[in-house]
Order: structure tokens, then sequence, then C-alpha cells
């Protein structure tokens, strides 16, 4: 699974380990922030994540991925997560993204972005990749259960305690 690091990408990276993901790649634009990230991590999660510093190259952002990716051979999922200040960059990562998946692979949109992207139609097609949209999730009860069993640990994170959620 590939997964751009800006503000949710942290937590659906580890989201992602925490299901079971084999390796998940990591993309950001800083990879001395990317390399603390990962640090972060246990060390049985970090065994399993790559991180990829982008360059804003299409095409050398693309050989970055792919070489993060088991045996080179690509990604199979590439969620992305772009808020809104991300606007600039997210063509050129987009075009990386779907260029780095594997023939059937999945394009998953979840970011902030408000405007129309191109995307690389023909690769798309050729490669027979999935495009799918979703704004936020639509199943809290995966989160809650992988928090419970322990697979999902938020030690790392600041936590606020919100009152009056009861009254809801």
């Amino acid at each position: 699974m590939l997964c751009n690091l800006f503000r949710f990408g942290n937590a659906a990276v580890e989201l992602a380990l925490a299901m079971g993901a084999k390796c998940v790649i990591g993309l950001g634009c800083t990879k001395t922030k990317l390399e603390t990230w990962k640090n972060h991590l246990g060390s049985a999660q970090a065994a399993r994540v790559e991180i990829v510093a982008i360059t804003g190259d299409a095409t050398k952002d693309t050989e970055l991925i792919k070489a993060a990716t088991p045996q080179g051979a690509g990604a199979e999922i590439f969620l992305d997560l772009s808020p809104r200040a991300a606007t600039g960059t997210v063509p050129s990562l987009l075009k990386s993204a779907i260029s780095a998946l594997k023939i059937r692979g999945r394009l998953v949109l979840m970011g902030g972005i408000f405007q129309d992207i191109p995307l690389p139609y023909l690769q798309i097609l050729f490669k027979d990749i999935q495009v799918m949209g979703k704004f936020m999730h639509d199943c809290p009860q995966v989160i809650i259960h992988l928090l419970e069993s322990g697979l999902l640990d938020l030690d790392n994170y600041n936590k606020k305690v919100y009152e009056g959620l009861d009254k809801i």
C-alpha cells in the first residue's frame, strides 16, 4: 500500500499495518521527517514500512516508489489523503502513484482536494486500475475492534477527551 503522509496518512499507515499489510510505503516531501516518523513505530511495524521522499518529478518519483515495493513489482493500493494545502503537488503525486500501481491496482481518493485534477487516463484503462472515492470512513467498528484487540496502539498520539459525548 502506498500512502502520502500529509496530515492523516501517518494514522492510515498504522491502520494498514494493524490490519495486516505486509508492506506499506509512506510518501512525503522531507526525508528527515519521514525517518523521524518511522522511528516512532515499534520495530515489528517499522520493518514493514518503507519511506519515499518525493521530488515532484513524476518520472523519478515513479521509479523511487516502485523500487520501494517488494521486488520492485509495484503497489496494490494508493491511498491519497492529500489536504487542500497540497493541491499544487497532487497531480504529479497521483501520476507517480498510478504509474507505480500493479495491474488491477486501486486508487483510493479520500483527501481534501476541492478542484478537478488530471488523471493518466490510458494508464488507468490499460492497467485496469480501480478508482474509488470515499469521504470519511463509514465503519468505525473496525477501528474500535483494532483498538480493543491491541493491534492498533494510540500511545504515541496526542489524545483529547471530549466531555458530553454521552449526551448526544
